[in-house]
């Protein structure tokens, strides 16, 4: 992110704002690739690694820079290392609380790792430390706030309506995206140039369509998210941004909702298409081939399914803060279309269940082994989902017909599931002692 502060026009005379002010989830979740955004590396997801190296060396020789920690962080943020983003903005709190335009910067980023952590309580709090920074005028922003309280940010008060909107805080949350689109109607009726300001229009209304979602209206949802993704195509053409896809993912999860399953199907077919064109393989399009498959898996597209669910998991491992659950998930489905592979074509059967195997074991190497070392009872939050994965291993391995690790995987599951107090593991246990005693003698 730049350093400087720019001036801007708004409804009640000049307004100053921050880049460290402005940027937007957008931004954090994988970039825009159209130039001058923090994540416009991700493009190229070989050239984002040699930068995050590059940038680590730099700041290992030089850490008492913030500029450069800043840096780091922007492209961590974006590749999803949020474990070592946590590190490095554990490194440089003291230096940046000391400053007021870095304690914003600071806020902000993360705000971001927290969202993307999937702690939204956490993240409310840092955009609300950065809100208050800003309605005080650091840094150079625009003082003051609204008749809600809120302050004159775009950007922000976006970022807060879609992280309330996450938290299904929806009246807050479009209270939040109202504000925003207020705030930037009032800019162009100004005379603002809105050419910095048309990713804001585009992110408020997928925040809005998604509000819309979670309140029961699908319908309205669809209306509202179709205009960002017509948007998004006016200001980048038909695939010039990951923006376009992100707005093409939530358009086909509404309208899976109302039963449009094909038309959903060609949403998300085209999000993948555009996130491996402008993102590469990384997390954008796991997300995207996740909610492919689980589509071609709706529209009993069995074999398709299961090429997108076992490439989402494939690019899933490769985060360094798992959603263990999510993968979980994905490799469940994986046996759902195993099953209906063996009901419709059987020929396909075997291969669908050698790339189950796989990928539970990619999962199960990327497990937490903690439960082999914990005395007492394990907890069902922590540990459940690794016996899930454990489980369904063992289950692959027996239709792929090795037996030996079929032993081993459904031999661990079953000792979780024993110390797993207060969860129900029963017809877990159940079955995997079912398969147990299915296989043929050692």
């Amino acid at each position: 992110m730049a350093s400087s502060t720019k001036a801007k026009r708004g409804p009640n005379g000049p307004k100053w704002r921050s880049d460290a002010a402005t940027a937007t989830l957008n931004d954090a979740r994988g970039g825009t690739d159209d130039g001058g955004r923090p994540s416009a590396s991700n493009s190229n997801p070989e050239k984002a690694m040699e930068q995050e190296k590059e940038l680590e060396i730099v700041y290992s020789k030089d850490a008492s820079s913030l500029d450069v920690a800043f840096d780091l962080l922007s492209i961590l943020i974006v590749r999803y290392r949020l474990n070592r983003s946590d590190e490095v903005l554990d490194e440089i709190e003291s230096k940046c609380i000391k400053e007021p335009f870095y304690k914003l910067r600071f806020h902000q980023s993360r705000a971001f790792v927290r969202y993307k952590q999937a702690r939204y309580a956490d993240c409310i709090k840092e955009f609300e430390l950065q809100e208050d920074l800003i309605a005080d005028g650091v840094a150079g922003a625009c003082p003051g706030r609204d008749s809600d309280g809120f302050c004159h940010s775009i950007a922000l008060n976006e970022n807060i309506g879609h992280c309330l909107s996450s938290m299904n805080r929806l009246e807050d949350a479009e209270k939040r995206f109202t504000a925003a689109l207020r705030l930037m109607q009032s800019a162009e009726s100004e005379g603002v140039d809105v050419k910095e300001t048309k990713d804001d229009i585009g992110g408020i209304l997928v925040g809005l369509g998604l509000v819309k979602d979670r309140l029961g209206d699908a319908e309205g949802a669809v209306s509202v998210l179709q205009a960002a993704v017509t948007h998004y195509r006016k200001v980048y053409g038909e695939d010039g941004s990951t923006l376009i896809a992100k707005a093409l993912t939530s358009l086909g999860r509404c309208k899976e909702l109302i039963e449009k399953l094909d038309e959903a199907g060609g949403h998300f077919e085209e999000a993948v298409r555009i996130f491996d064109l402008r993102a590469g393989k990384g997390p954008l399009l796991a997300g995207a081939l996740g909610h492919l498959g689980k589509n071609q898996l709706k529209r009993q597209q069995f074999k398709s399914a299961t090429a997108s669910l076992y490439s989402a998991v494939e690019l899933e491992v490769q985060k360094d803060a798992l959603d263990l659950n999510l993968i979980w998930e994905l490799i469940e489905a994986l046996k759902t279309c195993w099953i209906g592979l063996l009901n419709t074509k059987k020929a396909f059967a075997e291969p669908a269940a050698e790339l189950g195997k796989r990928a539970a074991e990619m999962a199960m190497a990327k497990t937490p082994n903690d439960w082999k070392h914990h005395n007492g009872d394990l907890d069902s939050n922590i540990h459940g989902t690794t016996a899930l994965i454990y489980m369904l291993g063992g289950e692959f391995a027996f239709a792929a017909r090795d037996f030996e690790q079929a032993r081993v995987h459904l031999g661990k599951a079953v000792q979780i599931f024993l110390r797993i107090s207060g969860f129900e593991c029963g017809s877990f246990l159940d079955a995997c002692r079912k398969l147990q005693a299915a296989l043929p003698a050692p």
